[in-house]
């Protein structure tokens, strides 16, 4: 973990807080271009959060959404650099805080520029809720170096990203759930490709999967949202020192 460059908003480094917990972790950076373009440079190993402030604001209780349809920049410069893409999901993240929903328009607005519009609340604040979390590491997918790649190549790779991205989480979602929720092993899931007709707060930008589980007699049963990353490294074999299921919550 120490080798691993964490890129986040540059506007969550105004909390020295934040700052100091990054450290201590392991390398923080923020997540613009130039900073991107320069890790790459030099193959160092990263991790990015593809959906930011907008994933966060967008997190509910009872959906999976996933900020992802059309943040396709981290890809075009993995095609630059030959880099692996390596999808992470966090189960049990969205347990750790609970979140005001509506006001979906005005609230990205405020992402576009640059401002968190997260609302979250837990007891007491600003701690989290004590909750476990069960993070899971996709395979690496290689990509080629393509100095100049055209709309079409990062269009490709990035749906092949989000393939991989679906898989891992279909994969774990069942013993995920039955690790917190003690779950039935029989569940449905719904994979929305237009989510028009499922409330979803922004369906032009916004990768939707909704899960549907029976109702258990001894426990509440509830979809559960998780959190993306994705590591980036320069080769396939540095998967663990890039990232860690234990300890990384993205």
């Amino acid at each position: 973990m120490a080798d691993v460059h964490f890129c986040f908003s540059s506007v969550l480094y105004a909390s020295p807080f934040f700052l100091i917990f990054c450290k201590l972790i392991g390398k923080p950076n923020p997540a613009d271009k130039k900073t991107m373009q320069r890790l790459m440079k030099e193959r160092k190993t990263m991790a990015l959060i593809p959906g930011g402030f907008e994933e966060a604001t967008i997190t509910t209780n009872n959906a999976d959404r996933v900020f992802i349809k059309a943040r396709m920049g981290f890809v075009c410069y993995a095609l630059r650099h030959g880099y692996c893409l390596t999808p992470t999901f966090a189960f049990g993240e969205n347990r750790c805080f609970m979140n005001v929903q509506g006001a979906w328009r005005f609230r990205l607005w405020l992402n576009s520029l640059g401002f968190p519009a997260i609302l979250p609340w837990s007891f007491p604040p600003p701690l989290p809720y004590d909750k476990s979390l069960n993070v899971v590491v996709g395979k690496p997918l290689q990509l080629p170096t393509i100095r100049k790649p055209t709309d079409s190549q990062v269009e490709e790779w990035h749906g092949k990203y989000m393939v991989e991205l679906e898989a891992l989480y279909n994969r774990h979602k069942v013993s995920s759930w039955e690790i917190y929720y003690r779950l039935p092993a029989t569940q449905e899931t719904i994979h929305c490709g237009d989510c028009a007709h499922h409330r979803n707060p922004h369906p032009t930008h916004t990768r939707h999967v909704r899960t549907r589980a029976r109702r258990n007699a001894h426990s509440r049963t509830r979809s559960t949202p998780f959190a993306t990353a994705v590591a980036l490294r320069s080769h396939p074999d540095d998967l663990h020192r890039a990232t860690q299921p234990r300890g990384l919550s993205a």
